[in-house]
């Protein structure tokens, strides 16, 4: 990084972009096998009964308000 090398940069970012890819995947890849049959949890929540996937609508919006 001293003698601002640009391309040298560029290439060891590259580098280190696709090691860690590869190691994620791989990651993702053991956890799978380790659970295979396991279902993601219901409404895209983290399956923890206290907490609720939920929609709602600012009933105090207020077009003219800033």
């Amino acid at each position: 990084m001293s003698a601002n090398n640009i391309d040298e940069i560029k290439t060891a970012r590259d580098g280190l972009q696709k090691t860690m890819f590869d190691v994620s995947s791989k990651l993702y890849q053991q956890g799978n096998q380790q659970n295979p049959n396991q279902s993601p949890p219901p409404n895209g929540n983290s399956g923890d009964p206290n907490v609720y996937d939920a929609n709602y609508k600012d009933v105090n919006d207020d077009p003219n308000k800033k």
